[in-house]
């Protein structure tokens, strides 16, 4: 029994084509456009989180609106228990998304 491995042309044929084909991904013009893309836009950045912030203000200040009308018997339990729990669903995906 031979234990030798043998040589596969073809794999090796294969793998060279592979290394050529990432030739273009090494050519210094799609290097700069890559980078240039690559760079942070710190306005837009501020922009969503300020978006992100004032979501989160309307959310927990329409809770705090409903636990008001709630404490104050204008809101039934029944209806109160929903709300809060959607509420709290909302305050939670707005604090993934800051994530």
């Amino acid at each position: 029994m031979n234990s030798k491995p043998k040589f596969n042309r073809a794999a090796s044929h294969s793998h060279s084509h592979a290394i050529d084909d990432f030739a273009e991904l090494r050519d210094q013009r799609f290097v700069s456009q890559v980078n240039e893309l690559r760079k942070g836009d710190n306005w837009t950045n501020w922009r969503y989180l300020a978006i992100e912030y004032l979501y989160l203000a309307v959310v927990i200040g329409s809770g705090f609106f409903l636990s008001v009308l709630w404490s104050q018997s204008v809101l039934s339990t029944w209806l109160f228990v929903p709300l809060a729990i959607f509420v709290s669903v909302l305050v939670g995906i707005g604090q993934h998304r800051l994530v």
